[in-house]
């Protein structure tokens, strides 16, 4: 499957100007919109200052509109590391991996370990950013045990 990122922008963009909109629809599509433009900021070197400042801001109001979307937190916390901030980073990917752990609607399935696993292998990159190895491979071993599942 190809990664069509603008598309799927100009997508949400259409969702949020209708006026046919849920209102918890929009609050996703805020939240996919910062997730996306996180993923566009990592494979684009000329608009990744950019695309990552807008990234951050869909980010943090989806929290503020969903506090307890695990996968707002996880993706404002990998977004936090590649910018070099990590007690931030940290706070947010430890957020995310504790509502996945207890979120009601993603227990058991494939989608919830594929989101766990980016979690854990964020914070494992960041551990060993830190230099505390050992709960970097902590992480990277519940990473790769979440993906032999799948």
């Amino acid at each position: 499957m190809k990664e069509d990122y603008v598309s799927a922008l100009s997508d949400f963009e259409k969702v949020l100007k209708s006026s046919n909109s849920t209102q918890n629809l929009r609050n996703q599509c805020i939240g996919y919109r910062g997730a996306v433009q996180f993923k566009l900021g990592l494979k684009s070197e000329q608009n990744r200052s950019e695309l990552f400042e807008q990234s951050r801001s869909n980010l943090e109001n989806a929290i503020e509109l969903k506090p307890k979307e695990p996968y707002w937190h996880c993706q404002l916390g990998a977004l936090l590391y590649k910018q070099g901030d990590h007690d931030n980073s940290l706070k947010e990917l430890t957020e995310a991996i504790e509502l996945f752990k207890y979120s009601p609607l993603l227990l058991e399935t494939k989608f919830r370990k594929v989101l766990m696993s980016e979690a854990y292998n964020y914070r494992g990159l960041l551990y060993e950013a830190k230099g505390d190895s050992r709960m970097a491979n902590s992480d990277f071993k519940e990473y790769h045990n979440l993906i032999q599942i799948m």
